[in-house]
Parts: C-alpha cells; structure tokens; sequence
C-alpha cells in the first residue's frame, strides 16, 4: 500500500481539526509525546489522542494481558484473548498513523522504570519532571485537578501549587470549564496550603472514601469555579485565560 509522505499525509488526515484549531497549533500538539500507564481505559485515551492528532510520539505501558473480563471496556475481540494490552493499543495507532513513534513498556511502570518512561526523549532537549491532570467529568463543565507527580530528584519540588494554577487556567480558559475541585486525604496536613495557594476553597469532608494502608480515610475536598477564580489571577495566567482559542473537550 502507497500512502502520502509524513507532511502531507498529517496535513491531509487532521484537516478537519482548521474548523478548531489552526494548522500551527495542530504541528505543536503533533510535536508532544503521550505517556499512557494502563491500557484497558487507558487504550480509548491513547486512540482519542492519535485520531487528533494531539502526539506524534506515544509510550504505552501495561504489564497485563487481555482476558475475557476486560472486553466491557476494550476494543478487541475473543481472537484476541491473551494479547499483551501494550500490544493491543499500539496496532489500532499505527495503522491510523504509521508514521507515529510508538514505545511499548510491555512490564507496565515500576519503581524501577518510572524515571526511563518519564524520562527525555524530545528532541527539544524538554525532560519531563512529573505529571498532572485535568480529569473532565461527562456531565456540565466540570474537571478534577488530579494529583501531581514528581519524579524523584526533579527541580519543581515546592511548586506544585503553580503547576496547577496554571493547569485551572488552561481549564477554565481553553477548555472553557466553569468548576475544578481536588481532593486529599484529611490526615494530611501540607495539602491543604497547597490547595488554597491553588485558588481551591473547602467544600466538604467525605467519611471514610477509600481503605489503604489497613485503615478507612476521610477525604477532603476543595473547589473553585470560574468567575471568582478570575478574579485573583496572575499576569502570566491571565494571558493563558484570554490569549487562546477555545477547544472542544475530546
């Protein structure tokens, strides 16, 4: 099979993305790398990506193999029982896009590999120290700013709370979301600056959410919506809040 060189095959299968985002920001997302932990969910989130075009490059990491009870929530078939999912989610991106630069992490991320996954690899010389996120719920214009993680020795620590400002910036201006709310255990006792510093306030304590560690724990939770987050932005979020187009959650 003949396809078009990589310019012009990407130009030609993202072209109907003008009507949300110019061809200058689409070449910016195509230049990111997509790190995926998890790959029965994870595998939808990795194909929502490639179908966009948002990621030229992909790292898959799944340590499992598909059985029969993971066909509720991953596109395959019994043919396929006892495939490595990492296998599985890496094929469908290909044949979308065979100029993608994919890496299978087949024994998923442990202690041992965390920093080689997150780990450089862009030809910008840009390292990656951590990860957070923004989950968006399926209902209204509601997102959970999801923990941050920071690789050991990385230079941001003490700053997680401008990580996420500016995240809930990007949220609340691009994504035109009007409510982001974060939660920690209520033993903890730094989250809770880390949340105001945020612009998050306290809305509730939920009772004993979630068991580890051979105990049940109380989870706090904190809010911010939109207009009065505004409010007390900072220059450098303001810009992030006024000075780009809107997106279309995908």
């Amino acid at each position: 099979m003949h396809v078009l060189p990589e310019a012009e095959f990407r130009q030609v299968r993202t072209d109907r993305n003008r009507d949300k985002i110019t061809r200058e920001q689409q070449q910016g997302l195509l230049r990111r790398r997509i790190g995926v932990i998890g790959l029965s969910v994870g595998s939808s989130a990795a194909l929502a990506c490639a179908l966009e075009g948002v990621g030229g490059a992909f790292r898959l990491a799944d340590f499992d193999r598909l059985s029969l009870s993971n066909l509720n929530r991953l596109g395959a078939g019994v043919h396929d029982l006892g495939t490595e999912k990492s296998v599985l989610c890496a094929r469908p991106l290909y044949e979308l896009d065979p100029y993608l630069d994919i890496e299978v992490h087949r024994g998923g991320v442990t202690e041992e590999t965390v920093a080689d996954f997150f780990g450089g690899g862009d030809d910008d010389g840009d390292t990656l120290v951590g990860t957070m996120g923004l989950l968006v719920e399926g209902y209204g214009s509601n997102a959970m700013l999801t923990s941050l993680v920071l690789l050991p020795g990385a230079p941001m620590r003490g700053h997680g709370h401008e990580a996420g400002r500016l995240l809930m910036a990007y949220g609340f201006g691009p994504l035109g979301l009007h409510r982001i709310w974060a939660g920690h255990r209520s033993d903890h006792h730094v989250m809770p600056q880390v949340m105001h510093a945020a612009g998050l306030r306290p809305e509730a304590t939920l009772r004993q959410l979630f068991r580890t560690q051979g105990c049940w724990h109380d989870v706090t939770t904190y809010a911010a919506v939109a207009p009065e987050w505004k409010r007390q932005a900072t220059p450098r979020e303001l810009a992030i809040l006024d000075g780009a187009p809107h997106l279309d959650r995908v």
